[in-house]
């Protein structure tokens, strides 16, 4: 009944489009306060990533939530990665239509410290667990990471729930793919920042819901958590999320929030020129672009540097190597069975998790080798740019 209405509520304005190629460009003078290096045609040879961090075993939970709508509480799922006390055990995801097996410590107790927390936002259509190992790979270094089911119209996934991508699927999310590519996030930005709202919106609730673990009694999340040390990262759909919690949004800022990787999101002379010329000016944090190297071949524009202009210092900028829009996230058309192979045998995801985690390290931990390895890498990467 709460999702039902929640959908009427969205008829009639802009439908959530499936987590695909999101068109951008927008251009500015890069900041000139700060040192900038780019890279070119890297090396392919292999590299050894290293931190100085303990590794974990990687716990993991589905919690309850809902969101306010009008007189309403509309229930969303939460998933949380989490450094675990205990060894792992077996999961299996539930990606969409397809499964992905996991070695993890399901619902067990949190290892003992205290955590730097991120919170992942999903692309359209996805779940909270469709960049699943990204995820691990943070909560493997000692992050809690926290994912919400966003209350999107059209949903091609859902945490740990099967959900069949058929024919009436494809037909509506192909049919609001390009609405939202060409209007909602691109020429009708504006009223595509009222209708999304619910978004930005739910991520702030995940936020003290989260928050407030830390301070319930008999929560395993009690005392565990950094509250100085919160990032954000999103992909696609999930990055302009993100950004709008980080000052994009100025009216939704957070000024909690240290760091926010924005992986394969929305780019164009739209998408963040509502409240201002540039309302990328209003994020004064560290920022991540990532993008694939093959997203141009597939019908994105050549426009990786667009945002990266726009922004403030500390940016980073890179391309993945051999990567799509689709390389961030993974598992709804079964590329591997399992969820260590998606950093094992798949050179891309691996360079999209490793550069994610060191930008988190560099940025909430204040990790100069991580910065540096950010800076210097080649194995994966095609292109980048850095400034801080």
């Amino acid at each position: 009944m709460l999702r039902e209405s929640y959908r009427k509520r969205s008829a009639g304005s802009i439908a959530v489009a499936l987590s695909l190629l999101f068109l951008v460009a927008v251009s500015s003078p890069p900041s000139t306060h700060a040192k900038t290096v780019e890279t070119v045609t890297h090396s392919t040879s292999a590299e050894t990533h290293k931190t100085n961090e303990k590794n974990y075993y990687v716990g993991y939970t589905v919690l309850a939530a809902d969101h306010p709508y009008k007189d309403q509480r509309v229930a969303y799922k939460v998933a949380v990665w989490y450094p675990s006390a205990l060894s792992s055990g077996k999961h299996t995801y539930k990606l969409g239509p397809s499964s992905v097996e996991a070695n993890l410590a399901v619902d067990s107790p949190v290892a003992e410290g205290k955590f730097p927390i991120v919170f992942y936002s999903h692309g359209a259509t996805g779940s909270g667990t469709s960049s699943f190992f990204i995820c691990e790979l943070l909560a493997k270094h000692g992050y809690i990471v926290v994912a919400p089911d966003y209350l999107d119209t059209v949903n091609a996934a859902r945490i740990d729930e099967p959900v069949a991508f058929d024919g009436f699927m494809r037909m509506k999310t192909n049919r609001d793919i390009y609405w939202l590519r060409e209007y909602g996030l691109n020429k009708a930005a504006k009223e595509g920042r009222t209708a999304f709202d619910y978004r930005p919106s739910q991520l702030a609730d995940t936020i003290e819901l989260a928050l407030g673990w830390n301070k319930t009694e008999n929560n395993r999340f009690r005392d565990k958590i950094d509250e100085d040390r919160i990032g954000l990262f999103g992909h696609s759909f999930g990055a302009w999320t993100s950004l709008l919690l980080s000052g994009a949004d100025e009216k939704r800022l957070d000024k909690r929030i240290k760091a926010v990787a924005a992986l394969s999101g929305p780019v164009n002379d739209f998408v963040y020129k509502v409240d201002s010329d540039n309302d990328l000016k209003a994020v004064t944090i560290p920022v991540l672009f990532e993008y694939g190297e093959l997203e141009p071949a597939l019908g994105r524009g050549d426009d990786k540097k667009l945002l990266y202009e726009r922004a403030n210092a500390p940016k980073i900028l890179i391309s993945i190597k051999g990567a799509d829009h689709l390389s961030f996230s993974g598992g709804i058309k079964g590329e591997h069975r399992l969820s260590s192979e998606y950093l094992d045998d798949d050179d891309p995801r691996k360079t999209i998790s490793e550069t994610t985690l060191d930008f988190f390290q560099g940025f909430l931990r204040s990790d100069s080798d991580a910065l540096e390895r950010l800076k210097n890498r080649t194995a994966g990467i095609s292109s980048s740019l850095s400034q801080f």
